[in-house]
């Protein structure tokens, strides 16, 4: 997807950088680089999802919330912070916390990365950590240090359909169980995976190839038994009047005003009041290394070398697009180096995009299409 720029939805400034080191050197720090409001969002609704959505509280929006942080100590050093523990409760005595590592603001180490890269300070084959840190005044007492985080235009709880988890999962296979299984469990019917796939690869046939996609349309899900919050896929709009090259996908003005048009139509009736945009889906038609393969490729079952990944500017767009929607999906599909196809579908974990498992299902029951508004 094409970069545009993030709004400062987040938090209230904390005194928190990211310190970047050089790896040689000892660890020579380089820059200190600000995180903004944004940079907090992402573990803010991840926050949100993982110890609320997902524990029989769907009807409790992120604006319900007291959420604090606190940095987490190096166990080899005292002013080195390696991630975050966020705290948060609807009553004083119902406390829920989880903790993020110095990964979820790799976003912001790029940032630095590359104004280093423009002044010189870093060159071609360095390499850097990065790590969190505080003013130096807030070290010594680091370990009682907890700040509160606000969330300008913090969201309600969203619009769920009620459904059975467990009556989905019977007639469900799971693909790609070997990412992040325990993240929100998320149903495609086997109709609007199709349809992604194709809308994505369809951008394959032009010469030369360029991006093509979908915007995934589905529904938030609360189980009445369990408790547990999930997300169904059952529809995808193709993304059409679109700046497509080889290496991004770009929508336009026309493109969202044709796709805002038909989420408005939906959201006139009761019936399909919880259909929403819940992601995105984009083909990579371009072969990885230039279709380049090793000498054992052709007697290999399968390729390893493959484009499937989110680029920076996958994740700029959607953590633009998606904004306290933790739930958020990007379906990559993609080619190996010696032209098979492959797919992988990322979601919100650990405050960044990574691989996620999913659920395929054949077709929705009668009772389930009617739940949500689908039956003609």
């Amino acid at each position: 997807m094409q970069h545009i720029a993030i709004p400062e939805a987040g938090t209230d400034a904390l005194p928190i950088t990211l310190r970047l080191c050089r790896d040689r050197d000892g660890g020579f720090p380089l820059t200190e680089e600000a995180l903004s409001p944004s940079d907090f969002a992402d573990i803010c609704d991840e926050f949100w999802l993982n110890r609320f959505l997902r524990h029989g509280q769907a009807d409790v929006g992120m604006n319900d919330l007291t959420i604090r942080v606190r940095p987490v100590s190096a166990v080899d050093a005292v002013d080195r912070y390696t991630g975050l523990v966020l705290e948060g409760e609807l009553t004083a005595s119902e406390v829920r916390k989880s903790t993020f590592s110095v990964y979820a603001f790799s976003l912001a180490a790029s940032r630095a990365s590359k104004r280093l890269f423009d002044e010189g300070s870093l060159k071609t084959g360095d390499n850097y950590f990065y790590e969190l840190a505080l003013p130096k005044h807030e070290v010594a007492t680091s370990r009682e240090c907890v700040w509160p985080v606000t969330v300008p235009s913090a969201p309600d709880a969203p619009v769920c359909a009620s459904l059975s988890i467990r009556k989905l999962m019977d007639h469900a296979t799971s693909l790609d169980e070997l990412h992040a299984s325990d993240a929100v469990p998320v149903f495609f019917t086997r109709e609007s995976y199709d349809a992604a796939e194709r809308f994505s690869r369809r951008g394959a046939k032009e010469n030369p190839p360029v991006e093509s996609g979908a915007i995934l349309i589905g529904s938030p899900c609360a189980c009445p038994d369990t408790g547990e919050f999930f997300i169904i896929v059952f529809e995808c709009l193709e993304v059409r009047d679109s700046e497509e090259k080889t290496f991004s996908l770009g929508l336009t003005s026309r493109s969202w005003t044709r796709i805002h048009a038909v989420m408005k139509q939906r959201q006139k009736f009761p019936a399909t009041q919880t259909h929403c945009i819940v992601g995105q889906a984009h083909g990579h038609n371009f072969l990885p290394g230039n279709g380049k393969t090793c000498a054992a490729c052709q007697q290999r079952e399968r390729c390893d070398f493959d484009n499937v990944f989110t680029s920076e500017d996958d994740r700029i767009w959607m953590r633009c697009v998606f904004v306290h929607t933790p739930w958020q999906l990007c379906g990559i599909f993609g080619l190996t180096a010696r032209g098979d196809n492959v797919a992988g579908m990322f979601g919100l974990i650990d405050g960044r995009l990574q691989r996620r498992s999913f659920y395929l299902v054949d077709e929705l029951d009668r009772e389930t299409k009617g739940t949500l508004g689908l039956l003609n």
